[in-house]
């Protein structure tokens, strides 16, 4: 995996200077009151600042005479060696964490920022509508696209809605025969390219069914051939990628519907119980 092999490339600076630092802790009961007061400083030290022999010891106000005796201690010819490899070990390893954490953590933001934008109320409460008026929910989806709809499936059948996904490309032909005008039909396809879920729910759309496609791409076909268009954020190879899953701009999506499937089930539950309140009081009143 390319995010594994990126953690190997990258790995060994980052443990030259953990290992430096675990070198300070297992020397600590040798060092004099003043050579522990510049091992926690360099504990400590996070900020990019100037470690010369002489600044160190104008900053913590001990001789420069000590911060020699303090790295030989550690198995260092003398301070300079200590210094020079404490900066050079420290910068690369917070360079490796700096290009992992923008590597992975500016993606997310990036597919966040665009799912945000994309969100449109409009269409998604009307797909919630069709889930919870239509007796049956098939969702199509292959690969990890089939994963998502799975975990969606799971989630929304404990609600008690009748919902199965089908992952496979000939149960997609197969469950054509299940298909009827009383169902609606999801198919997820983050590259929209993806044949056997856009022909079954092609075939879903003839037998009347309510046919929902999660994509990508926003195709004028996919607007006229389907009920709904739901997007997904765009990020260029992610169905490709091994860095983070392709399944995240998705989750986006499948949260944001289950929310509102909760929410209407609790309003139509909330309902439910005043009404029935309401006439069980009437009965007793008529009594």
């Amino acid at each position: 995996m390319e995010l594994i092999a990126y953690l190997k490339k990258h790995i060994t600076m980052t443990n030259k200077y953990e290992s430096i630092l675990t070198l300070i802790e297992s020397k600590i009961d040798e060092f004099t009151e003043i050579e522990k007061t510049i091992s926690d400083y360099f504990m400590n030290l996070t900020a990019d600042e100037d470690i010369s022999s002489k600044a160190v010891s104008q900053r913590l106000f001990v001789s420069e005479s000590a911060l020699t005796r303090f790295a030989k201690k550690l198995g260092f010819s003398g301070y300079r060696e200590f210094s020079y490899q404490f900066k050079n070990s420290k910068e690369k390893a917070f360079n490796d964490i700096k290009g992992f954490r923008y590597t992975v953590f500016d993606t997310y933001q990036e597919i966040l920022s665009k799912s945000y934008y994309l969100f449109d109320d409009r269409k998604l409460n009307k797909v919630v509508n069709a889930i919870l008026r239509k007796k049956r929910i098939f969702v199509y989806g292959m690969g990890s696209s089939g994963l998502l709809g799975q975990e969606f499936v799971e989630r929304i059948s404990r609600m008690g809605l009748d919902a199965e996904c089908i992952k496979d490309s000939h149960y997609l032909i197969l469950n054509h025969a299940r298909v009827t005008s009383d169902s609606i039909v999801i198919g997820i396809s983050y590259s929209g390219k993806t044949t056997e879920v856009i022909d079954a729910l092609i075939r879903a759309k003839k037998k009347k069914a309510y046919t929902v496609i999660m994509t990508s791409v926003d195709l004028e076909e996919f607007n006229k051939e389907f009920d709904q268009v739901l997007l997904m954020a765009l990020k260029k190879n992610l169905d490709f990628s091994n860095i983070i899953s392709p399944q995240f701009p998705g989750l986006i999506l499948t949260d944001i519907l289950y929310m509102k499937i909760l929410e209407k089930k609790s309003e139509t539950a909330n309902i439910f119980k005043k009404t029935t309140k309401d006439l069980l009081k009437k009965t007793r009143g008529e009594q």
